[in-house]
């Protein structure tokens, strides 16, 4: 009886493909003179939103490219690198449809604290990550933020010397991102 309680605990518990799930943002520019507020909101969303491409390089799998558009194109985007054991991932913002800024940066590298928590190395916010086809091979499933996130990016990084990001995106404490997984995909 206890195992049959905790098992639908643990399927209820799990988010579901195909059902809503919010994040909470906001989207500014940045200019020499601050932050200038372009989006506030809630983005309600399933895994039928995300763009998904597998990524190459050297001719080899690379990862999964999983991007959700948050507001006018600005995207948070994670590239699943499908492994055993997940000791980091990056976050970034992106520029939606892929290829439309050519020159955009964005990465936020989060490592593993050792207590179920991935802490960002410059800010140190942390997030919770649940995974999807443990032990043999980790796919990110979920992405909790227990604090506002900043992510960081810069419309064009080529030719020019970098003034710093152009805009910045906050992903507010309580949201969840929930990744297209497996069939999903």
């Amino acid at each position: 009886m206890l195992l049959r309680a905790l098992t639908l605990l643990i399927i209820f518990a799990a988010p579901l493909p195909g059902l809503a799930e919010s994040i909470s943002f906001e989207l500014f520019s940045v200019e020499k003179g601050g932050r200038n507020l372009i989006h506030s909101g809630e983005k309600t969303y399933s895994a039928r939103d995300f763009t998904v491409n597998r990524e190459e390089r050297s001719g080899r799998f690379y990862g999964v490219r999983k991007a959700l558009e948050l507001h006018d194109g600005y995207s948070i985007q994670l590239i699943d690198a499908l492994k055993k054991r997940v000791t980091g991932f990056g976050l970034s913002i992106v520029h939606l449809p892929l290829g439309s800024h050519p020159n955009g940066f964005s990465w936020e590298w989060y490592t593993d604290s050792g207590v179920g928590e991935f802490v960002k190395l410059q800010g140190g916010t942390r997030t919770r990550l649940r995974f999807h086809g443990e032990p043999a091979l980790q796919e990110v499933r979920t992405i909790e933020f227990l604090e506002d996130v900043e992510l960081r990016y810069e419309q064009n990084i080529c030719c020019e010397e970098s003034e710093g990001p152009t805009h910045i995106v906050i992903i507010k404490s309580g949201s969840i991102l929930a990744l297209p997984v497996g069939s999903d995909t």
